[in-house]
């Protein structure tokens, strides 16, 4: 029953209603029933119908007023309506159409004609219904796929503007990173300088006084004395060369290693400097040549940093090897500084290290703030 098609039938005339299941009896139809027409639209939303057969004459009521109603509600837009004609001169054809009505058939009702446009207008019908099913899932589809359209638009708007950010990043590290290169170079040029200046110039001149006096006629120093004063003078001045070919390329660290060079370095501080210093470290074999230059280069940057700013008086550096890692801790009890504030603005010093732990594939952790000391610790 419920694969019949529905077929409401509005007629006042129950000899015509009669005739009509009589001759739809054997087709595969549901007959529903509505004598008077104030019915229809309660039907309709009860039962989905598949066609309405309307007498175009109802007494009290207007069919056409009856027909507007439903074609005026979106669910029943597109339901067939067929017009049975018993006063064709009341009929108005024209304004049937103009108001929805598909078609009529004229009383007396003919089985053949009946049946073939009850199907013909049921088959334009469903082919309607599947057309604007296929319709809305289409646009559904087409939604979605805008829908989907859009946000993978937006995703790869974020990814440029990501990569527009990045890519500026990039350049401004570049940036720095060069700039940090050119000024760790023209200190370096400095300090050299300043060494040879300060450390060899002043015995170089003792030297050449004291030739200056054994050259003179009328020196009446012991010439023993001044040449044995000369010849200490030279063997300072080794010394002070040995010191500054060290600073610029650590070849100690080849002789003696990471350890034995940093405690050498410590131990020229502590000379000059009211500051303790503790190295502790678990080495028991040597690192590899790069791995070496890059903390040798790591912990004098980090010592000479404290000496220069921190006001510390204590310092402790810790060298630990385990099985998979090496952890290198620095920590003095200086006044530190505001590093949220620095990571904005950093020093050469900070970004030298920084690139030196990123050679060595390593992660780097600092940790300070104003009179809480500086912490550094390189996992690698």
């Amino acid at each position: 029953m419920d694969n019949k098609y529905k077929i409401l039938v509005i007629d006042n005339d129950k000899d015509s209603v009669n005739l009509i299941k009589e001759y739809l009896t054997d087709v595969d139809f549901e007959l529903f029933i509505d004598y008077t027409g104030l019915k229809a639209i309660e039907i309709a939303k009860i039962i989905d119908l598949d066609l309405i057969l309307m007498n175009n004459v109802l007494p009290k009521t207007d069919v056409y007023e009856i027909c507007k109603r439903i074609k005026s509600n979106d669910l029943f837009a597109s339901l067939p309506i067929i017009f049975i004609i018993s006063e064709q001169e009341l009929f108005d054809k024209s304004y049937s159409y103009s108001i929805g009505v598909s078609d009529y058939i004229l009383k007396p009702i003919e089985k053949q004609e009946l049946i073939k446009k009850i199907t013909t207008y049921i088959t334009i019908s469903s082919l309607k219904k599947q057309l604007n099913q296929k319709n809305k899932h289409y646009n559904e589809d087409n939604y979605k796929q805008t829908h989907d359209l859009m946000r993978a638009n937006e995703y790869l708007k974020s990814i440029n503007r990501e990569l527009i950010e990045k890519t500026i990043q990039l350049k401004h590290t570049e940036s720095r990173i060069l700039n940090a290169i050119i000024q760790t170079q023209e200190e370096e040029r400095t300090r050299f300088a300043k060494d040879i200046h300060d450390g060899i110039g002043p015995i170089l001149s003792i030297v050449k006084n004291n030739i200056e006096w054994l050259n003179s006629p009328n020196t009446h120093t012991d010439k023993e004395f001044i040449l044995n004063t000369s010849l200490e003078s030279i063997n300072i001045a080794l010394k002070t060369l040995k010191e500054i070919s060290n600073n610029l390329s650590p070849h100690i660290l080849e002789n003696i290693g990471l350890i034995s060079a940093l405690n050498t370095f410590i131990e020229n501080i502590i000379v000059k400097e009211k500051i303790k210093i503790n190295l502790e470290n678990n080495l028991t074999n040597r690192l590899s040549k790069d791995f070496e230059i890059n903390l040798y280069r790591i912990l004098i940057e980090c010592l000479n940093n404290s000496l220069k700013y921190s006001k510390a008086d204590k310092i402790n550096i810790n060298i630990i090897k385990n099985r998979q890692d090496l952890l290198i801790e620095y920590y003095d009890n200086g006044i530190g500084f505001d590093y949220k504030v620095k990571t904005f603005n950093k020093g050469m010093g900070l970004i030298n290290i920084e690139n030196r732990v990123k050679v060595m594939k390593g992660k780097i952790i600092i940790k300070t703030s104003h009179g809480k000391g500086f912490y550094l610790s390189i996992i690698i």
